[in-house]
């Protein structure tokens, strides 16, 4: 193998919002890959390594059991893993010149000569570093949550060669209707796309994967991801959106994020909006993702409003959340893990984790109802998800630091 690569997360993961509650900040996917698979694609001879939170240790290994996990380490590179990967290669090149690199106060790229550990120490010692600011170089690094929703066209642009790359098309797509921009659409072979659909790439592209099944009276409009053995109902209209895995698509999708094991089995819009994975969209579930005056949306988070300067942002859902029959969800809507929303009317900003109704989660319960979950689609709780959902219950602010 060549230089060995760190991605690490900062020590403070709060601004990345509720999901990253339960993975690394570069497991979090916003096109065909994560950061992760993104950057073991553009850094194909690299020792490849993973930092982050000590809490997501296990976690960690569990998800990656080919990756070194928060190990001591010689000689290395480092790359902040909210990052795109698609910057990594030409940081690494300045990293030949200079020890550090600045983007917007906070350091995205070092190296060091000497062996450290993954300890919050490091993050004093990449302070320290003679540095470079690069800010002025780079306008596309999230700095919240919601900023992953503006990389949906650049990550699925620059995820597609790779995926071409690595699967076959089904160039004998013969669909009803013309289809627009013909040379943009990839369907996997493995993919059951009927003729009846509609499919329109002349805002972007369109990529099913494998596995994806997509009847009838569909309308799909990219830029769009349909991720493997997926499922999209009858009449269903998506578009500028990508969609994880495994996931049950109903009603109207437009311009979002859908982590894997998403159901949104029924009719209700979601719009602008980031949904994490094993959540369940009750029937007429709606997201408002403009307000009536057209201004700038303000969200609840850390314990703080604040301003996105954003005019169109629905809502975050983080992992195992549940909505009710014919829930509304307000502008910049934003919950945590474990929610259960039943709030009758327009629901308030801002959920925390652990919530039932009006009342405490009680973990037991939060557990069993996730195995239950998750055994419906052949998947389990691991011990050391479990573990990690436990320590999060009893002490929630620990969640995002180091």
């Amino acid at each position: 193998m060549g230089k060995k690569v760190i991605i690490y997360e900062p020590n403070d993961v709060s601004g990345y919002g509720p999901l990253g509650m339960l993975r690394h900040l570069a497991d979090i996917p916003y096109g065909i890959y994560s950061n992760w698979e993104r950057a073991r694609r553009v850094l194909p001879e690299v020792d490849l390594r993973l930092w982050g939170r000590p809490l997501l240790q296990h976690v960690n290994a569990d998800e990656h059991p080919d990756t070194s996990i928060n190990e001591k380490t010689e000689a290395a590179y480092y790359l902040h893993g909210a990052v795109p990967a698609w910057h990594y290669p030409k940081l690494l090149d300045r990293l030949d010149t200079v020890k550090a690199l600045v983007w917007s106060g906070e350091v995205i790229a070092a190296r060091l000569e000497e062996a450290i550990q993954p300890t919050p120490y490091f993050f004093t010692h990449l302070k320290e570093l003679p540095h470079e600011d690069v800010s002025s170089e780079m306008d596309d690094i999230p700095h919240h949550f919601w900023s992953f929703l503006d990389l949906r066209q650049q990550a699925l642009e620059f995820d597609v060669k790779f995926w071409l790359a690595e699967n076959a098309t089904d160039s004998d797509f013969d669909p009803l209707l013309p289809m627009s921009h013909p040379e943009w659409i990839h369907i996997h072979p493995d993919a059951d796309v009927s003729t009846g659909a509609f499919l329109n790439a002349t805002a972007g592209p369109i990529v099913v994967d494998a596995g994806v099944l997509v009847p009838p009276f569909v309308t799909l409009r990219g830029p769009l991801y349909l991720g493997p053995a997926t499922q999209v109902k009858d009449g269903s209209s998506l578009r500028g959106s990508i969609i994880g895995a495994n996931c049950r698509i109903g009603g109207e999708v437009a311009n979002s994020i859908f982590l894997p094991f998403v159901n949104k089995g029924h009719a209700g819009f979601v719009g602008s909006s980031m949904i994490g994975s094993w959540v369940n969209l009750g029937a007429q579930t709606t997201t408002s993702n403009l307000k009536n005056n057209y201004g700038s949306i303000r969200v609840r988070w850390g314990g703080e409003e604040q301003n996105t300067h954003l005019q169109f942002l629905g809502a975050t859902l983080g992992d195992h959340t549940k909505t009710a029959i014919g829930s509304l969800l307000n502008t910049g809507f934003v919950t945590g893990i474990f929610v259960n929303h039943f709030q009758n009317g327009l629901s308030d900003k801002f959920v925390p984790s652990f919530t039932w109704g009006n009342g405490r989660y009680e973990i037991n319960k939060a557990i069993q109802t996730a195995a239950q979950v998750m055994q419906r689609r052949n998947q389990e709780v691991s011990h050391a998800m479990e573990a990690l959902i436990r320590d999060i219950w009893q002490h929630p602010e620990t969640a995002f630091r180091w």
